[in-house]
């Protein structure tokens, strides 16, 4: 009797164990969110600032799409961290395109180049963020699936 509670404590303290690095790996997806869609506020303010307070509608969308999503996946991380963190990243990179692409239809190629070099280093640092949370993100998440099961 006493080595079946000896058992049944130890498994109870690994799933606790794995609990708490799933919770660890939702909140660095949490906060790797969180942190993108705040860093992606700045060059849109930088270019708000730029134009006069004169941004088109277009980019403005675009931003409020990307920042809400962000936002909502935060919350969908809750449950599948890494792939709110894939998502997220799929939506920045098409975020990015969708700027770029007025720009190849008024000044061709070096233009979409051009704008997509533009602002690299915030492109970079808001992909890099979300992939070094998403290699937490992953096997835990494949870990809560097993443990679900």
């Amino acid at each position: 009797m006493e080595e079946t509670n000896q058992v049944t404590n130890y498994l109870n303290e690994e799933k606790q164990q794995k609990l708490y690095r799933f919770n660890y790996a939702v909140h660095k997806a949490k906060g790797a969110l969180f942190f993108a869609a705040g860093l992606s506020l700045i060059p849109m303010m930088l270019s708000y600032s730029r134009t006069d307070g004169q941004l088109g509608s277009f980019e403005i969308i675009l931003f409020v799409l990307l920042f809400c999503s962000f936002i909502g996946l935060s919350f969908f991380a809750s449950k599948k961290p890494f792939t709110a963190l894939v998502i997220a990243a799929l939506v920045y990179v098409a975020y990015i395109l969708m700027l770029a692409l007025p720009f190849l239809f008024s000044q061709g190629i070096s233009g979409l180049v051009m704008a997509i070099y533009s602002g690299c280093l915030f492109k970079i640092i808001v992909l890099t963020i979300l992939g070094k949370a998403s290699q937490v993100a992953k096997p835990m998440q494949l870990l809560k699936e097993e443990m679900d099961l």
